[in-house]
């Protein structure tokens, strides 16, 4: 069994034109979203073994926020690919972690957090959800059956969606 969590990041600023998409920074909703998420993950005792994040400013401080809640810490590389990346890219991106990896966890952008999340859903609540909206700071979960992570050939058994707003009820 495999583990496969999606994150969009936090939520940025965008009041700077003088700052590009790349360098925008979390607003403070954001930071507070990526650490509410952070102390979710601590509570339900997710272990994350390898994290594959964009390089982008507020991806990495959306990592920052989550990060220090991880136990045991987990390795993470940054992949420029991840950055302006289609689900395509994304899934080959992914079928090359090692086997041996059991959760991943993915932090990047939409709109392919969103198109692969829906992918991988099965029809039903959490489809729907996602069709209507991916929220920043929204973490999807899939629970794959699957000895690698070639997700074209992964059955999926259980999928979850959190957004922040479902977390502040928690």
């Amino acid at each position: 069994m495999k583990n496969l969590f999606l994150l969009r990041h936090g939520k940025s600023l965008w009041n700077n034109a003088s700052v590009s998409d790349f360098e925008r920074t979390l607003n403070h909703r954001g930071i507070k979203d990526a650490d509410n998420l952070g102390k979710y993950l601590a509570r339900t005792n997710t272990v994350i073994d390898l994290i594959l994040c964009s390089p982008a400013t507020r991806t990495r401080q959306t990592l920052e926020e989550i990060n220090s809640y991880l136990e045991p810490p987990p390795e993470i590389r940054f992949e420029d690919s991840l950055y302006g990346a289609h689900p395509e890219s994304v899934l080959s991106l992914i079928a090359n972690v090692p086997t041996e990896i059991t959760s991943l966890l993915v932090i990047g952008h939409n709109p392919w957090i969103a198109e692969l999340s829906y992918s991988l859903s099965p029809d039903g609540e959490i489809r729907e959800q996602i069709e209507f909206g991916f929220p920043t700071c929204s973490l999807f979960r899939a629970e794959l059956n699957s000895a690698d992570w070639n997700l074209e050939q992964a059955v999926v058994v259980d999928v979850s969606f959190i957004t922040p707003k479902q977390l502040k009820s928690l």
